[in-house]
């Protein structure tokens, strides 16, 4: 019976040192499997034998379209909302690329205005399949009620993050066309947008054209620090008084900013047609205070340095606002890109009583952007080139095949006949290879990363009859280890997603994990029942530590890393409920099982199923 024993366990130890592939990761709780068949333990085939072995195989599956995290809950405990994976892998469902930049906010124009403007919406879920092989061997102490034991086993497994929708078919980030709106407008200050010149008229969302870069490398736009003007192209728009100049008719300023709530334009203005359908809100028009010479109601028509006012004396949606030399944009609405997504740039006209044709200088700012887009490819200037040009796809799916971590376990205790209790303690060695490269966004692990883990705790029982109680308590230590991760710059608002090289870092974590069965045997036959139990892992927030302070982004810059930002939203809860089958039928046992996920918080939300078989010796 030893030599078999040898065997068995040099088998599993050769299969768990292959080094096949496992790549980072975390976000899924312990396989239950781990510890072999979950109901009460079975007396061996031959009972007056001290040695009691058997040997298992199952074969398993395990998915998950959402996360469990509550966004309006005021606690940090377990949660039933769920929300999508792109959550829980990079702290947002919704996302713009720069926020993974330093401070969350490009300031210098990046050549790609998407990533300023451009919503990233990933949808994925997670796939996991594969077998499992066990052993585990038990041996009475010298004829007494006391026994040593211990077990193995070694997961194999396919783990895929695969997209849900086509990234051919549906876009995953905005278009153009929602931040640029060119028209043919009557240009003057009738109230129904009626009139006998037509222009052609453009709008630019102000998030788009703050992350445009003019012809010498600065920013399209400069925003005003109070002291001086706001700049599109080198031309000033602020108030034509504040630049000695008087006032064109009723405009106040060569172009105001049109409120356009939810970045829809369509909010803001009424589409008809010349024939008959008015258009009580053009795009460009002389529209501003009825008397331009009164700074108390000009003050009215200024936009303030958060761009969050309202103008009362429009009665229209779609507010119009200009700015002002005095008022400091730099600190405020410069740095604020969701507020910079209300706001349209648009150009004014000469009004009824002039010619009815564009301002001069609005004139001007309209064909330097233009001139600027024309020279630029925009369908190769997209959010999602960037990422894809610097290695980072948010298109695809991402697969990897190979053995776990090797899972080894020893414990000694005391069996009478109706109740038993063990101290156990274990260990995984690292036996998967580690990942090099954060830039695989989706590549999921098979293992620990080449973490060392190591556990103790408690296991024991009571039987009565047809009906036996068993549960579990340990606390398991991750040790720390070098892993290669996405940079994280300090005040980034979105982790995970590399916009510079992979960094060394530090990463540490602890975790329980526990439950409580009941098997309820068969009234006449010992060897088959049901269980229904329940599983808790708990796992505590990960501890990192970047092994430098600094590091160069895809632009070229260098900026200071923040350990906090990968650590956030990684203390794990899950509850989790089983059930399993099993029937042994002289030595061999056919077992199947489920977990169904109930509750959580920062953890996927998980279904797993499992079959499989065991020999007894």
């Amino acid at each position: 019976m030893n030599k078999k024993i040898l065997i068995l366990v040099t088998a599993i130890s050769m299969c768990g040192c292959q080094g096949l592939l496992a790549v980072t990761g975390g976000l899924v709780s312990q396989l239950s499997l781990q510890r072999g068949v979950i109901h009460y333990p079975l007396e061996g085939c031959d009972p007056e034998n001290p040695w009691q072995v058997d040997a298992w195989a199952a074969g398993y599956c395990r998915t998950a379209c959402k996360a469990f995290i509550c966004d309006d809950c005021n606690w940090d405990g377990p949660t039933t909302k769920t929300t999508d994976l792109s959550k829980l892998f990079f702290g947002k469902s919704c996302f713009l690329g720069e926020e993974a930049f330093a401070n969350g906010l490009l300031t210098v124009p990046s050549g790609y205005p998407a990533l300023s403007f451009a919503k990233i919406t990933p949808s994925f879920e997670y796939n996991e399949s594969g077998v499992f092989i066990g052993m585990h061997a038990q041996k009475d102490i010298c004829d007494s009620c006391w026994a040593i034991g211990w077990r193995a086993s070694l997961p194999i497994s396919r783990v895929e993050v695969q997209q849900r929708r086509s990234c051919q078919s549906e876009s995953i980030e905005e278009d153009f066309g929602n931040v640029i709106v060119r028209r043919q407008e009557f240009t003057n200050s009738n109230a129904d947008g009626s009139g006998q010149k037509m222009n052609n008229v453009n709008g630019y969302r102000l998030d788009f054209l703050s992350a445009l870069q003019f012809l010498d490398g600065s920013p399209m736009v400069a925003y005003g620090d109070g002291t001086s003007d706001t700049t599109v192209a080198g031309i000033p728009i602020t108030l034509f008084t504040e630049r000695g100049q008087a006032p064109i008719q009723a405009a106040i300023a060569p172009m105001y900013v049109l409120g356009a709530d939810n970045g829809n334009i369509a909010n803001a203005i009424t589409i008809g047609t010349p024939t008959g359908v008015l258009e009580s809100n053009n795009l460009g028009r002389n529209v501003g205070p009825a008397n331009p010479a009164d700074p108390v109601e000009v003050a009215t028509w200024v936009l303030n340095a958060q761009g969050t006012n309202y103008n009362t004396n429009i009665g229209v949606n779609g507010d119009r606002l200009a700015f002002s030399q005095t008022v400091d944009y730099a600190s405020g609405l410069a740095l604020d890109r969701t507020q910079q997504r209300q706001l349209f740039l648009v150009p004014n006209s000469t009004g009824a009583a002039g010619d009815g044709i564009l301002i001069e200088d609005a004139n001007a700012v309209q064909n330097a952007i233009d001139y600027v887009l024309n020279r630029m490819n925009l369908t190769e200037a997209t959010a999602l080139s960037f990422f894809k040009k610097n290695g980072v796809d948010f298109c695809t799916s991402d697969c990897v095949v190979g053995a776990g971590d090797l899972y080894t376990e020893w414990y000694a205790g005391y069996h009478m006949p109706c109740w038993y209790l063990d101290m156990l303690v274990g260990s995984k060695l690292p036996t998967g290879k580690k990942t090099c490269d954060a830039k695989r966004i989706y590549w999921q692990p098979t293992g620990n990363n080449g973490h060392f883990e190591f556990r103790g705790g408690l296991e024991g029982g009571v039987h009565r009859s047809w009906f036996a109680l068993r549960g579990m308590a340990t606390f398991t230590h991750v040790f720390d280890h070098t892993e290669m991760r996405a940079p994280a710059f300090a005040g980034a608002t979105i982790k995970n997603i590399p916009v510079g090289r992979s960094v060394p870092a530090r990463v540490q974590w602890g975790y329980f994990w526990g439950n409580l069965d009941v098997t309820l045997f068969h009234p006449k036959c010992y060897e088959c029942g049901l269980v229904f139990g329940y599983e808790l892992y708990a796992k505590q927030s990960d501890k990192v530590c970047f092994c430098k302070s600094t590091a160069k982004d895809f632009l070229g810059f260098t900026h200071k890393l923040d350990d906090t930002i990968l650590e956030e939203g990684t203390n794990t809860r899950l509850h989790k409920i089983r059930g399993e089958f099993f029937h042994r039928i002289g030595c061999c046992e056919y077992f199947g099982g489920a977990y169904y996920s109930l509750a959580g918080r920062f953890a996927l939300k998980e279904t797993e199923f499992h079959v499989g078989a065991a020999i007894y010796f």
